[in-house]
């Protein structure tokens, strides 16, 4: 799932992690704990500053360019979700068309579990909680991710302010940080790789059913699909949780409306 559209899956992934090792273990399997360590080091020999704008088009250009991404009407991604510390692996499957997205892992013992927003609803199905419309928080950071399009472009018309703030070292990369805040107030820090251009990291807050949890993100490994050149490896942490993200295949292009159809255990829950 491609740059900011991701995040309405993000938290669902993360709270879910958090319930895996118990839910494992509660079966039998063997689960080892880790800690993840922080990446972010302030970078010596700062360069002449870029604005916000400047460090936004250089990427954009870097994945191909604002008409390829604008000609982009859907994205399918095939991959595995991994957690390496607990030994845990899950194959990934998503979709995403402008405001609306999808997405399933199925886990091994679990089964599968179930994220999406069809433009109206957001909602969950997980074998561990059962089905549920997510919160009316949870469904405004939805809604706030789900142009993909209007993400990967860092349209103005999302944030209430943008700002280049340095030079930074983010996961071992020299970076220019900017500083983020969306219509609603969530601030999202931003880290451009200074050599290529490309994101490489992100951290913000996520609303999810387990609170508010703080996210930081690495992006890597950018691939050629299609017209666009998509980060095929994202290593998410959020406390000692750490989980990792592979793209194995992409596919750009018009998906049917009811590849976002409400499962019928959610149908059943939505009001009149």
């Amino acid at each position: 799932m491609p740059d900011r559209s991701r995040s309405l899956a993000l938290a669902a992934i993360l709270a879910t992690a958090a319930a895996l090792p118990q839910a494992l273990a509660s079966q039998g399997a063997k689960i080892v704990t880790g800690v993840s360590h922080g990446s972010l080091v302030e970078s010596s020999a700062p360069l002449a500053m870029p604005t916000a704008d400047e460090v936004f088009a250089r990427h954009v250009r870097a994945i191909g360019g604002k008409d390829a991404v604008l000609g982009t009407t859907a994205i399918k991604t095939v991959g595995k979700m991994e957690m390496p510390a607990q030994g845990i692996s899950a194959l990934m499957e998503s979709v995403a068309a402008p405001h609306k997205s999808s997405m399933k892992l199925s886990i091994p013992g679990i089964g599968d579990i179930t994220n999406g927003f069809d433009g109206e609803v957001a909602w969950e199905v997980n074998p561990l909680r059962g089905p549920r419309i997510k919160t009316d928080k949870e469904k405004a950071t939805a809604l706030e991710d789900s142009d993909f399009r209007a993400s990967m472009l860092f349209a103005k018309e999302r944030y209430s302010s943008v700002e280049c703030v340095g030079q930074t070292e983010f996961g071992g990369e020299k970076t220019w940080h900017v500083k983020t805040v969306l219509k609603s107030g969530r601030v999202v820090n931003e880290f451009f790789s200074i050599a290529t251009g490309f994101r490489v990291g992100s951290q913000t807050t996520s609303e999810s059913q387990a609170g508010i949890i703080s996210v930081s993100t690495r992006e890597s490994e950018y691939k050629q699909f299609g017209a666009l050149k998509l980060a095929t490896r994202t290593e998410m942490t959020t406390g000692a949780q750490k989980v990792v993200l592979t793209l194995t295949d992409v596919v750009l292009g018009i998906l049917p409306d009811s590849a976002f159809a409400l499962p019928a255990a959610v149908k059943a829950l939505v009001k009149p």
